[in-house]
């Protein structure tokens, strides 16, 4: 069956209550023994396979049907509240709660009800906090040569997307909004640059982490959902494949 003959939520009518800060979890090497550095207060957008970690995460962003297929196919029962696909993930067959639209490509200006292609995922995760007004928080953006799971990049991150991804992070600046990366990243020293919150920087946040450390000692129950083991989903979810039949 054509996906025009499907019923879709369009990500730009969906009601959603989008929170005031995001945590956008990316998939790079940096996220391995620092996923204590996510602040309590945020929800968590998994990008592509970064779904497949150790968190309960509220949204999974996927632009690319191969990345559904990676974050779908290691026997993870577990899935985010909202699944938020590209048309072209759907017309490949998967299941989304949320669709977006990616045309036309670019980066260099904003364009209403689209998360536009041509700089990633992680552009597209910029995009979405810069239509609904969310400061971020970054982690695992290394830009580098491996996954979190060791695989091998494309290799193309820094020659190809940096100059592409700072375009929109100085548009997010440009609107007011934060951007903070938890873990080193190219895109964080253009941020320090730029007068902005970069990696770790601050002493205030560095002191609220330590007292949220010491308060998750004390008392188990005060730690992020994310890191309890809870679904905010529920136990149970769609699956990613939709039955026509």
């Amino acid at each position: 069956m054509e996906s025009e003959n499907r019923k879709y939520n369009d990500l730009f009518d969906a009601e959603i209550e989008w929170p005031s800060r995001l945590c956008i979890v990316a998939s790079g090497s940096s996220v391995n023994g620092n996923l204590d550095k996510i602040p309590a207060d945020c929800k968590l957008l998994a990008l592509n396979s970064a779904v497949l970690l150790p968190l309960r995460f509220d949204y999974w962003l996927v632009a690319d049907p191969d990345a559904v297929d990676k974050g779908s196919g290691q026997g993870r029962p577990e899935y985010p509240r909202l699944r938020i696909f590209s048309r072209a993930c759907v017309d490949r067959g998967y299941y989304a709660d949320l669709v977006f639209s990616q045309e036309p490509d670019g980066w260099d200006a904003l364009i209403p009800r689209v998360l536009r292609s041509g700089a990633t995922v992680l552009g597209q995760a910029f995009q979405l906090c810069a239509h609904f007004g969310m400061d971020a928080c970054v982690i695992g953006a290394d830009m580098g040569d491996r996954y979190f799971d060791g695989s091998a990049t494309h290799g193309k991150f820094q020659s190809v997307y940096l100059d592409r991804l700072q375009a929109w992070l100085r548009l997010l600046q440009e609107m007011g909004r934060s951007v903070e990366f938890l873990t080193p990243s190219p895109l964080g020293s253009f941020i320090n640059h730029e007068g902005t919150k970069g990696e770790g920087e601050g002493r205030r946040e560095k002191a609220e982490a330590g007292e949220r450390q010491e308060a998750k000692a004390e008392n188990p129950d005060s730690a992020p959902s994310c890191l309890r083991g809870e679904n905010p989903g529920g136990d149970s979810a769609p699956p990613l494949r939709r039955n026509d039949g």
